[in-house]
């Protein structure tokens, strides 16, 4: 897994060349910790099953008596011990705990703390060390912290021969992660990376006992970068465009469909915000039908593309709307087909159930549930509007209770929808939706 991609003691095999001999601890140190060991050698027969979560409770408890033993002038902590903790948080997206255990493994092994093989084991668990903090620390969206450690564990990997192995494909994979997600001017940069990045995900998951853990986990760092670059607000949109597209690609390599249909969700949202309605819709609509042919297919992630597909509709609906004229307003419905025909109604309906829906799972105070709300009411006024200058007096008598109940409800969503985060794009634009359908005046 970690230390070479291969099975204990403790994962240093194919990077040490470990023979089931050398570097063991003396046979009194061994009798002390007997008990961690064991635990240890259990956890590692659960990672070749994929049993990670169980895996990592053992390693937790192994690590702990092995340390306490070592406090007691029992013996010494094993850096290989520390690392396959490490290595099994990290799996475990546990990203504090695993950094804090990396940096404990290569303290040992400064230290000079029994590792596996000899002088050269200890030199290849160094590199494979430094490349699970680097990647420990993409996780965390620090490439900065990151560079150096997987700059060496590279380097370190191709002095052994190891360029071909699974951690050289890894630490390619983070070193270009880095290019594309943090330093890439443009899409052509972004792209230029992604060779690299194709290449070390399959190296990761050719590791028989945790490949798809491990391209998870890449992939999780990806998503990190992604998130480093929506946060930046306007000024990253472009480069998390960029990010999207990439990740919506690397996912269909890794035949992950959902994930996939997820990144798409996320790309036509950034699109809807940014305006580009026609391409938010069509994105939606691929991300709607990958959610519902994948093989995991998730019931929430189908019921967001849902969502954003009405939000979208309703946005394009009122957007236009102007109140010079009863007879603009009438123009307007007539060729964009909101809320007074077939259309509009379905919306209407969508953004209802929507509303409902997640109100219903998260609670009253759900943002989901609000930017539902706040498209429904933006229908509702408009309708109220028309009917305001209906030619049937009953529609007429009523517009104007219709409006105050739809403005209160507008009200209301635009304020929770702030559950989204202060300053959050979707606030922000539905906001300025609100303002550019002239619909709350007067």
């Amino acid at each position: 897994m970690c230390l070479g991609h291969g099975a204990p003691r403790f994962l240093l095999r194919e990077a040490d060349g470990y023979n089931g001999d050398a570097g063991q601890q003396e046979e009194s140190e061994a009798r002390l910790a007997a008990t961690a060991e064991r635990l240890m050698l259990e956890a590692a027969q659960l990672l070749t099953t994929r049993a990670i979560d169980h895996a990592e409770y053992l390693l937790a408890d192994g690590v702990s008596r092995l340390e306490a033993a070592a406090a007691q002038g029992k013996g010494a902590p094993s850096a290989a011990n520390a690392l396959t903790l490490a290595a099994v948080l990290f799996l475990r997206a546990r990203l504090p705990q695993a950094e804090a255990a990396a940096r404990r493994c290569l303290a040992l092994l400064q230290k000079g703390a029994p590792s596996s093989g000899g002088r050269a084991g200890g030199d290849a668990a160094a590199a494979v060390a430094k490349l699970r903090l680097g990647a420990i620390l993409m996780g965390q969206g620090r490439p900065g912290d990151a560079a150096p450690l997987l700059a060496g564990a590279a380097n370190a990997l191709r002095a052994f021969g190891a360029a071909g192995s699974g951690p050289a494909g890894e630490a390619r994979f983070y070193e270009a992660l880095s290019a594309a997600g943090y330093a890439a001017a443009s899409e052509a940069d972004v792209q230029a990376a992604e060779p690299a990045m194709r290449e070390g995900l399959q190296a990761m998951r050719r590791n028989p006992a945790v490949g798809p853990a491990l391209a998870t986990a890449a992939m999780g760092a990806h998503q990190a970068a992604l998130e480093a670059a929506t946060g930046a607000g306007e000024a990253g949109y472009d480069r998390a465009e960029w990010l999207f597209r990439q990740a919506v690609r690397l996912h269909k390599g890794l035949r992950a469909q959902g994930a996939a249909a997820r990144a798409q969700l996320q790309l036509a949202t950034l699109r809807f915000v940014r305006g580009a309605a026609d391409e938010a819709a069509e994105l939606c609509r691929a991300s709607l039908a990958g959610a519902q042919g994948a093989p995991d297919a998730d019931r929430q992630q189908v019921a967001l593309c849902e969502h954003r597909l009405a939000t979208i509709a309703a946005a394009a609906a009122v957007t236009p709307h102007k109140r010079a004229s009863d007879a603009e307003a009438a123009a307007a419905a007539a060729t964009r087909g909101d809320a007074d025909t077939d259309g509009g109604r379905a919306t209407e309906q969508a953004l209802q159930q929507s509303w409902e829906h997640w109100e219903r799972l998260l609670g009253a105070d759900s943002a989901l549930a609000a930017e539902a709300q706040v498209y429904l009411a933006l229908l509702r006024l408009a309708r109220a509007w028309r009917d305001a200058a209906s030619a049937n007096p009953f529609e007429r008598a009523l517009a104007p209770k219709e409006r105050a109940s739809a403005r209160r409800d507008l009200a209301a969503g635009l304020a929770a929808m702030g559950g989204f985060g202060e300053g959050h794009a979707l606030c922000r634009f539905a906001q300025r939706v609100v303002d550019a359908s002239g619909l709350t005046a007067d």
